[in-house]
């Protein structure tokens, strides 16, 4: 059993920004919501938006040169391999062509089939990225200190105001999630998303990664909502505040928030 990556779509210094709250009282509770919201999103949607390094795999398509569709959004390939072994870059081609992410891989003319031994059940392993975007962006802030252990959880930022609670992280390949932060000392969950903890030099810029706009947007607002039903006693109402919204399983979701994330549904197939 591994330990569950988190993945936020909005950080707690941004929902509290909304909230207007100042204070710490309410951030455990925030969290909460936080985690939850992003949570819906991805069920909802289908999709991560934060990427993740993971082996996928599929089973063989049987006709010649069959399509294999990968049913989840690929960013980039380290590796493709079938029971024949590894297909080099030049065997194969990932669809569409021109934009991420890849839904689908079909084969080069130089090779005719997916092999396989005796069943096609997931004879085809796919490495790679996987996520609806990769985006990240400047922190501004880079490392204090050199990290010199891969089990250290806290980090120093040259400029810990610079970085929110609730972003994912990224340092030369590792990505790292911000669980709190206390002057420039950060909290750290190491080597997330499948990536591997590692250790970084000294002054190394500090990356994170950045969901789509409509995503944060998305989970602000059910963070958001949540928030302000629990304080109104769990009141149901066809209305919270300014947002018409839908009870799901019992919790009531914007209607904009539903627009939003129907957007961002992925397709039924490559």
């Amino acid at each position: 059993m591994s330990l569950r990556s988190p993945r936020w779509y909005i950080s707690l210094d941004a929902l509290k920004a909304e909230l207007g709250i100042t204070a710490t009282a309410k951030d455990a509770q925030l969290k909460r919501f936080i985690e939850r919201a992003s949570s819906f999103i991805e069920r909802r949607t289908g999709r991560v938006f934060i990427p993740k390094t993971a082996t996928h795999y599929f089973d063989a398509p049987k006709l010649p040169r069959g399509a294999l569709y990968l049913y989840d959004d690929l960013l980039s390939v380290t590796s493709v391999t079938d029971d024949q072994g590894a297909l080099s870059a030049n065997d194969y081609f990932l669809y569409p062509l021109n934009r991420s992410p890849r839904r689908r891989i079909e084969l080069n003319t130089s090779r005719e089939f997916w092999y396989y031994d005796d069943t096609p059940q997931k004879a085809i392993v796919i490495v790679g990225q996987w996520g609806y975007s990769a985006d990240y962006e400047d922190t501004g802030a880079t490392l204090g200190a050199a990290i010199t252990s891969t089990t250290a959880t806290t980090l120093t930022a040259s400029s810990g105001n610079l970085l929110q609670t609730g972003w994912t992280l990224l340092l030369d390949s590792e990505a790292l999630f911000v669980s709190g932060i206390s002057g420039n000392t950060i909290t750290v969950q190491r080597g997330v998303n499948g990536t591997t903890a590692a250790t970084h030099a000294n002054a190394t810029t500090i990356y994170r990664y950045t969901p789509s706009a409509g995503i944060e947007e998305a989970a602000s607002l059910l963070a958001q909502t949540w928030y302000n039903w629990r304080q109104a006693g769990g009141v149901k109402s066809s209305r919270i505040g300014d947002y018409t919204v839908t009870y799901l399983d019992g919790w009531p979701v914007p209607e904009t928030v539903l627009d939003i994330l129907r957007e961002f549904t992925q397709p039924a197939y490559g």
